[in-house]
């Protein structure tokens, strides 16, 4: 059991850095692929206020479902890890039964750190929004490269 506890605690950060790295790059490139949307809501009236609404509004569910994805997930996986060593060689369950404890240190950090991204994010977007150049940006077709 104590080589599990190793494994388990290198894989989750494993797994943290891959997610966070991923969604930082995720953000990068979202943010240049909606320059032109963000110009067209800029060039409507919008408000700062109301970009960041619609910004956490787009992009907060996605960040919700693949937290509560990936510790149900987490969850399963623990217990049939669990289950499968709760039995003696000839298949009898064990005395005192295996309890499963979850040390919450790890997924909170992980946890507070995607949301710290998310919200770094989001405002680096929020604060980009208003240094928009309509005009340049309506003659070379809104793309992604105007900035």
């Amino acid at each position: 059991v104590a080589g599990w506890r190793g494994m388990s605690v290198v894989a989750t950060i494993v797994a943290a850095v891959v997610v966070l790295m991923a969604y930082t790059i995720f953000l990068a490139a979202y943010a240049l692929r909606t320059k032109g949307e963000s110009a067209l809501i800029l060039a409507l009236g919008a408000s700062r206020r109301d970009y960041w609404v619609s910004m956490i509004a787009e992009l907060s569910p996605a960040i919700v479902t693949g937290t509560l994805v990936g510790l149900g997930t987490g969850f399963a996986v623990s217990s049939l890890m669990v289950g499968s060593m709760a039995h003696t060689g000839t298949g009898e369950r064990l005395l005192p039964p295996f309890l499963l404890q979850t040390d919450w240190t790890l997924p909170l950090v992980t946890i507070g750190a995607i949301f710290t991204i998310f919200l770094i994010g989001v405002t680096n977007s929020v604060r980009s929004f208003h240094r928009i150049q309509i005009a340049r940006m309506a003659r070379e077709g809104f793309s992604a490269t105007s900035i």
